[in-house]
């Protein structure tokens, strides 16, 4: 029993290796599903090749936390040593 050739994720064209023949996307790269239209896309990739959708960064909200929580734990820390 044969399987079938594999298709590309991104296009759906002819797989030769770990390239597409069409778009010559590199089938074996992280993706993930555009929040626009739901076709897979890289994960590398800000804009969507089916739609247009722009896509931030998923850690884009993280920075500014770890930045704000670093700064209250060093006024923490200066108001604990002014105290004793």
């Amino acid at each position: 029993m044969s399987h079938p050739a594999p298709k590309c994720p991104f296009c759906s064209g002819d797989v030769s290796g770990v390239n597409c023949v069409s778009c010559g996307a590199d089938i074996t790269a992280p993706r993930r599903a555009c929040s626009g239209c739901g076709k897979q896309m890289l994960s590398s990739t800000k804009t969507c090749t089916q739609c247009g959708t722009l896509h931030r960064s998923e850690n884009v909200w993280k920075i500014p936390l770890i930045v704000g929580m670093f700064i209250i734990v060093i006024i923490l820390n200066v108001l604990f040593v002014m105290n004793s």
